[in-house]
């Protein structure tokens, strides 16, 4: 592993789905991908993913598993669910990393307050393999 100082670590969360129809079945089958890198420029102590930089990279976890929800459409379904809940796998292991950097002697509600105001470290980004997700998430109009 590549040494991480605090305050230059990023939490990344590559995303990605997969819906695939089951002709004996009739049914469709939803999967979600994540994996799960702990990220930073140490040379330069710049966020990642800046055009031209080195990127120090280590995998924390990856994970292939069935969708929880059902969805409607394609896009319900297999896009906006899998991201939900793989923010949620996200948030816990933030959480989890955000003691272990900064300690334990914050309450359960101080916990809970830094995760609501983004204030938990280290920070997340999200790369996800979908255009429309990002799209309708950055759209004007709705």
């Amino acid at each position: 592993m590549y040494p991480l100082n605090r305050g230059h670590a990023w939490m990344v969360g590559c995303i990605d789905s997969a819906l695939k129809a089951l002709e004996a079945e009739g049914v469709g089958l939803a999967l979600r991908g994540l994996a799960i890198l702990l990220c930073g420029d140490i040379a330069k102590q710049q966020p990642v993913f800046t055009a031209g930089q080195a990127v120090e990279v280590n995998l924390l976890e990856w994970l292939v598993r069935r969708l929880r929800r059902v969805g409607r459409s394609t896009f319900a379904a297999c896009r906006l669910n899998a991201l939900i809940d793989n923010i949620e796998t996200l948030l816990l292991t933030q959480l989890a990393l955000h003691q272990v950097y900064c300690g334990t002697k914050k309450t359960a509600e101080q916990l809970l307050q830094k995760l609501e105001i983004g204030g938990l470290y280290p920070p997340i980004e999200l790369l996800v393999d979908a255009r429309i997700v990002s799209d309708s998430v950055a759209a004007l109009d709705i």
